[in-house]
């Protein structure tokens, strides 16, 4: 603090000895009254930095997917909607289960019906002389099952529905499916367009007409690539055979019991009431069926159109790419570029799998399988591109690349998402190899 106290007194004196000796100076030279420049270089600024906007197209990657699964009952519950006769009923359908092949007293759940227990009952007079409901005597039979829940004979116009045989008995089925084809699919990807950035670093003159320069750049593109394909598969059909007894059912979905609303009558006259209205009923129409089965079997047959396996791969990659560059440049405005160097792929990509089992009666069975993989793959790269530039400042740029990268494999396997009864196992290949574009866009120059 001593020093700084002494350094700013002695400020003012000092400054009074260099007015001092800069007037002695001017007293004892005369001063010219315009400056001379000519000994001094001349300097003009040349941009160093080329900075690069635009668009980037590339030929997509190429992938093969092969794999197989096994598609069995839902296990979710569904609410299905039936209407018959004008009357809609909402019906909760738990999941199908291999029912008990014989014994009665079951639900038993089908991929295109359900029988359940009787709901039947009668009106009897209780030890007070009350009337009160109470379930008939089992007879065998039920009156409250379901058929062709997907209505596809219906909708198809054929009039008829496929679960009745020709002897008035009724069927009822489910169905499973094992694929067992090792085939791989080969599939090339379509093109994509991206976007990129990047920057030159002029390095100097080689030459009168080339220069080079360092650039390094970033671009970012899709992955796409879908198949769809049939596989050979052995589907599974367990039949349940049902006694009717001559009842006559109706094409398409049906829900029974069904009821219809009666006047009750007496020697053909209707039964008023107090208020002169008539006294109504509930009456069961419905169709009875056993309630148990009488014919039961297992059969599995190999064919090629049942299972439809939709492959879907879809994702994205940045590429970070480096090198040198070297530059020839036509005149002022016009130059062509050609540059090399490593490249690194930070690729993302979802495969998903959805297995459909079409069996011949009732709604499809679908199975969806998904898996995420994130990958880190090293490249080559190199280009050539054509610059013209239409002022000091910007111009456009439009060129060819190609890119050499390696591949993977992804692999989902296990239960599907949206099941736990149907397993399967799928991969692909994820193959960047020779990968060909065209880039395009402005520059800048700094």
């Amino acid at each position: 603090m001593k020093y700084l106290r002494l350094f700013l007194l002695l400020l003012p004196g000092l400054a009074l000895c260099a007015h001092a000796a800069d007037d002695d100076d001017k007293g004892s030279a005369p001063q010219d009254d315009v400056p001379d420049f000519s000994n001094l270089d001349e300097f003009v600024y040349q941009p160093k930095g080329n900075a690069s906007v635009g668009f980037r197209y590339v030929s997509g990657v190429k992938t093969n997917f092969h794999g197989n699964n096994t598609i069995s009952v839902p296990s979710n519950t569904t609410n299905q909607i039936y209407q018959w006769g004008g009357l809609v009923s909402l019906y909760i359908a738990p999941p199908e289960s291999t029912p008990p092949a014989t014994g009665f007293g079951f639900t038993r759940i089908y991929h295109d019906g359900e029988v359940e227990q009787d709901t039947r009952s009668q009106t009897v007079l209780n030890a007070n002389g009350i009337a009160a409901s109470v379930p008939i005597l089992p007879d065998g039979k039920t009156n409250t099952w379901t058929y062709d829940t997907n209505g596809q004979e219906l909708a198809s116009g054929t009039g008829t529905t496929s679960q009745v045989t020709g002897d008035d008995y009724m069927q009822f089925h489910l169905y499973q499916a094992t694929s067992a084809d090792d085939l791989a699919r080969s599939k090339s990807a379509r093109g994509t367009s991206g976007v990129e950035l990047r920057t030159d670093h002029d390095m100097g003159r080689i030459g009168s007409h080339f220069t080079w320069s360092l650039f390094a750049g970033v671009s970012l593109n899709d992955i796409q690539a879908n198949m769809a394909t049939n596989m050979t598969a052995a589907v599974t059909t367990l039949t349940d055979t049902y006694n009717l007894y001559g009842g006559a059912i109706a094409p398409g979905p049906a829900f029974y019991p069904a009821t219809t609303t009666q006047n009750i009558t007496n020697n053909g006259n209707d039964v008023l009431n107090s208020g002169g209205n008539n006294v109504t009923q509930v009456a069961d129409t419905g169709v009875l069926i056993g309630n148990a089965p009488i014919g039961h079997s297992v059969t599995t047959a190999i064919d090629t159109v049942s299972v439809l396996n939709n492959f879907k791969l879809h994702g994205a990659y940045l590429a970070f790419r480096a090198g040198p560059a070297l530059n020839f440049n036509f005149n002022d405005h016009f130059r062509f570029t050609v540059s090399a160097g490593p490249e690194l792929l930070d690729a993302s990509s979802t495969l998903n799998v959805t297995a459909v089992l079409t069996p011949p009666t009732g709604a499809q069975e679908i199975a969806t399988f998904q898996d995420v993989e994130d990958k880190l793959l090293p490249a080559v790269y190199a280009d050539a591109t054509l610059q013209y530039d239409f002022s000091e400042k910007a111009g456009v740029y439009l060129g060819a690349f190609l890119q050499e990268a390696g591949n993977y494999n992804q692999t989902v396997s296990g239960y599907a998402v949206d099941s736990n009864t149907s397993q399967g196992s799928y991969s692909t290949k994820v193959d960047f190899s020779t990968q060909q574009g065209i880039r395009g866009g402005m520059t800048f120059k700094f």
